[in-house]
């Protein structure tokens, strides 16, 4: 329930946004609805919601950029998402992308565990420990936060981000981007378009993403391999046949920890990661294929097929204060695989547009990890081995009542099944294992989402719309037995949500000047957090009875000049575990505590100038400031996983000569070196936390040619 406090706040904060809407509304009314080519803020079209529609038009929170615009705000990898959409957080782990939106996410790096958003590269649900392996050639990203459980099935209990690559074309064109930087940064992306007859095309793209590491000892450095190649075959208008093949190599030291707080200065660390064997290696291959034909002007059959492997082998250091006598290490070992088939049929008939469609995955992981704590003593988790497998079909109708609301409704069941087998036990040297624990579990799941949304025009450029939609995370098998010498795996239930949203989208004075408002009430059951056990002296996952988010986002941009833009974004949430008990040692209640990585307020301030010069050429100006509150980085709250407020500011100037075929820019990101940490834990030694830091100051020189 609501605190008085934070009623009256929220009703006063809705109370002026719906007289602001108003006036908003009128004002749009009034205006001279025909949009003007010049001056006018440019509009994405976005396919998040399994249909073709611009941003503004999408009755939903969703947050685009096209290709260029992610170059031009310096989001070149996953994790720098942060900027397009004030309530979601993404933290990489090289190629593992974890993603908060709204105070849902993944706080699990282990590949057992399921992510909360859902991840689709060209519409292909890629798993979360590769998910940070194909961020370039793009066309666009698309972000929707909050549960997408009829269209996009399990993992999308928080939201879904879509990162589109760019397709071959019909015409012949070569373009690439060199950026230098500080920190030995080389990041390179080049690609060739090829159209080998008329009815066929192929594209191949290459990226090299390399910088020093940003710790003293070489750590948190970044060396990264990328290629990808597609092609598209057309044989006519109504068919297509569009496949696509990528690979991706990550190499160097790798990630680090600093202690929480900083033994001395924020970024030293006190032993020598080469001469320890810290290291990555990591190759993640993906590929699909997508077949579509269109029966009658409206109806379309789409078959979708993705396949995507990773191979991953890295050691990290744990022992953050003084040089140990003997380094402490952790060597992570995984092997993932992922199938997925999907067949979908889309038409219209009279005033209704529907699509219905089946979805089928198998998914297989083998992992464990050697963490020697006290040499020569060897713990060993595991090997461990989860297959899961899964079917669903769903379906979706939007009736068009009249020439202004529309009406939908949408439904998903699916299916899952998951066997899980590991053990743990320890070593001493080079010798064999001994008290090896085994344990094993098989489990099912079967899970009815819904979805029933109104959206309705106020005006030409005036949406209004609500929702009313459920949504889920599957359930699993944590890495560790039930008890001690106990053969059955601890398992935890599915979570799920029913989720209410109502916002409104506006544009005004020929469309330049945009406000989009989306307020949101979720509430969860059985979520998914983990725990040491101090019984089985492992981590488990267990559910949280219930948890409770609200909030608001809001996007403006305005277009003052020709020349000028301004925009402003930002995040209201209240994210907290309602009902949180746990049923095992320490047997701690945790009720009422903040959610992990759920900042109260966010907000972030752009403005950008273009300046006309006498060759034709422009030269453009762009600075930004993202201000993130205070938050807890673990449900628990233990000492040391406390994430003071932050913030960050980017600039960039690039020059255009006329034409436009080839720019040259100067960048700079994080430029006040504010030191922070994208994800900690507690319980570190020596501690009382441990975290991985967001970047420091970088700046650098980028150049693009598009031929």
């Amino acid at each position: 329930m609501l605190a008085e406090g934070e009623m009256a706040t929220l009703n006063g904060l809705q109370s002026s946004i719906v007289a602001i809407l108003s006036a908003c509304t009128l004002s749009v009314a009034s205006a001279d609805d025909s949009p003007q080519s010049s001056g006018g803020i440019e509009e994405i079209v976005v396919t998040a919601q399994r249909r073709q529609s611009s941003v503004q038009d999408a009755p939903a929170a969703i947050s685009a950029a096209s290709g260029v615009q992610l170059q031009e705000m310096g989001i070149t990898e996953v994790r720098a998402l942060d900027a397009l959409t004030p309530s979601a957080r993404f933290t990489t782990l090289r190629q593992q992308t974890l993603i908060y939106m709204r105070g849902i996410g993944q706080s699990l790096s282990a590949p057992n565990a399921d992510p909360a958003i859902a991840v689709n590269v060209n519409d292909i649900y890629i798993p979360a420990e590769m998910s940070g392996s194909a961020f370039y050639d793009l066309e666009r990203v698309e972000v929707l936060p909050g549960p997408q459980g009829t269209l996009y099935g399990r993992n999308a209990a928080g939201g879904v981000v879509n990162v589109i690559t760019h397709r071959p074309t019909h015409d012949f064109g070569a373009d690439g981007t060199l950026e230098l930087g500080n920190y030995g940064l080389v990041n390179g992306t080049g690609a060739l378009n090829l159209p080998i007859s008329d009815t066929l095309a192929v594209r191949a793209a290459g990226n090299r993403n390399q910088h020093d590491g940003y710790f003293s000892n070489g750590a948190m450095d970044r060396a990264t391999t990328s290629g990808r190649l597609s092609a598209l075959y057309s044989p006519s208008d109504a068919t297509s046949v569009y496949a696509v093949a990528s690979y991706s190599h990550d190499g160097g030291i790798g990630l680090a920890d600093q202690n929480i707080p900083p033994k001395g200065n924020n970024w030293y660390l006190p032993f020598d990661a080469r001469a320890n064997g810290i290291f990555t290696d990591a190759s993640t291959w993906t590929s699909s294929l997508e077949v579509k034909h269109e029966f009658a002007k409206g109806n379309e059959f789409t078959y979708l097929a993705g396949f995507s492997d990773l191979d991953g082998r890295n050691k990290v250091e744990f022992l953050l204060g003084a040089v140990p006598a003997t380094p402490a290490a952790v060597l992570g070992v995984t092997h993932s695989r992922l199938i997925t088939q999907e067949a979908r049929l889309a038409g219209s008939v009279g005033s209704l547009s529907w699509l219905t469609g089946l979805y089928y995955y198998d998914a297989k992981v083998n992992f464990f990890t050697n963490s020697v704590v006290a040499p020569p003593v060897h713990i060993l988790n595991g090997p461990f081995q989860q297959d899961a497998k899964g079917y669903a079909g769903f379906g979706q109708g939007i009736l068009t009542v009249n020439d202004r609301a529309r009406v939908t409704v949408g439904a998903r069941y699916s299916y899952d099944q998951k066997n899980f087998d590991g053990s743990n036990s320890r070593a001493i040297g080079d010798g064999p294992p001994t008290n090896i624990q085994p344990y094993a579990g098989d489990r099912n799941w079967d899970h009815f989402d819904w979805r029933v949304a109104l959206d309705y025009d106020l005006s030409a450029h005036s949406l209004l719309y609500g929702s009313v939609q459920t949504g889920y995370n599957q359930g699993g098998f944590s890495t560790t037995p039930v008890a001690p010498n106990n053969p059955e795996a601890a398992s935890f239930s599915p979570e799920t949500v029913l989720a209410y949203t109502v916002g409104s989208k506006n544009m005004f004075f020929d469309r330049r000047a945009i406000l989009n408002i989306e307020f949101f009430y979720y509430n969860y059951n059985d979520y998914q957090v983990s725990a040491r056990n101090l019984i089985t002296a492992q981590n488990q996952v267990f559910n949280a009875q219930k948890a409770e988010i609200y909030g608001a986002d809001f996007n403006t941009e305005w277009r003052v000049t020709l020349n000028d833009k301004i925009q402003i974004d930002g995040a209201l949430l209240h994210a907290k575990a309602t009902e949180l008990v746990l049923p095992v040692a320490p047997y701690a209640n945790y009720s009422g505590n903040d959610l992990p990585y759920a900042p109260r307020i966010t907000a972030r301030g752009a403005y950008s100038h273009s300046w006309s010069l006498p060759n034709n050429g422009t030269l453009d100006g762009e600075a930004s400031y993202r201000w993130i509150d205070n938050m807890w980085g673990v449900y628990n709250h233990l000492n040391g996983t406390y994430i003071q407020s932050h913030s960050f500011t980017d600039a960039s100037l690039t020059y255009r000569p006329a034409g436009k075929k080839w720019s040259v820019a100067l960048w700079g990101r994080n430029l006040a070196d504010t030191f922070t940490y994208a994800l900690v834990n507690g319980n570190a030694i020596p501690g009382p936390g441990a975290g991985g830091p967001e970047p420091p100051r970088t700046y650098g020189m980028r150049v693009t040619v598009d031929l």
